[in-house]
């Protein structure tokens, strides 16, 4: 599962794209997979997307750190690159 929280957010959104990154402890980046929210949130809320996941592949290394690596080893961000507002508006990151 994983949870969104809309910190930062500045008014309610339609959907948000970006992507989930995924580092080691020193916040070097080991994996990244696109991702889009794409039901309402509103600032302070957080969003659940409970069996998410990505098809795996033994050949790409950054798949194998995935598998290999305990949750407790990782950091977990989720970067925005473009919102859509319930207001109809739009913002590039």
């Amino acid at each position: 599962d994983v949870k969104f929280d809309a910190t930062g957010l500045d008014k309610p959104a339609r959907a948000i794209k970006g992507a989930l990154i995924m580092t080691d402890l020193f916040g070097e980046e080991k994996f990244a997979i696109g991702w889009t929210i794409d039901n309402q949130i509103s600032p302070g809320e957080a969003h659940t997307e409970k069996g998410s996941g990505f098809k795996y592949n033994q050949f790409k290394s950054d798949h194998q750190w995935v598998l290999s690596t305990e949750l407790d080893n990782m950091k977990i961000k989720f970067r925005a690159d473009h919102i859509l507002y319930e207001d109809g508006t739009a913002r590039e990151l």
